[in-house]
């Protein structure tokens, strides 16, 4: 936001003597804008090269997942049988009960799997 081409606008440092009334303030008030977008322009940078080389040696991003392929097809086999609660489940493959839900979401309805 440029505070300077907002009439009626002005920032004043209590701390520092920054006063974009005038225009020296005005100046450190660009200059520190400057620095914050290309200290974030150089984050992003980074963490795009980071991701890059992540996946170049095979890496996704995330968390692990709680379970495999075979303990998901397990719990969701136990599931449809009826004969054992979401508690139950929850306990026995040590996940949470948001994850057993969205693991066991109709198919239509999966977005993760």
């Amino acid at each position: 936001m440029n505070a300077s081409r907002i009439p009626g606008v002005q920032f004043i440092s209590l701390t520092e003597d920054i006063n974009t009334k005038a225009a020296s303030g005005r100046l450190i008030f660009h200059v520190f804008a400057v620095l914050a977008e290309v200290e974030r322009n150089l984050i992003r940078e980074r963490t795009k090269a980071s991701l890059a080389t992540a996946r170049a040696r095979g890496r996704l991003g995330g968390a692990r997942r709680k379970t495999t392929k075979k303990q998901y097809e397990r719990m969701r086999a136990l599931w449809d049988s009826g004969k054992f609660s979401a508690t139950e489940l929850v306990k026995q493959f040590e996940i949470s009960v948001p994850t057993f839900f969205r693991r066991m979401r109709p198919k239509s309805l999966a977005t993760e799997d």
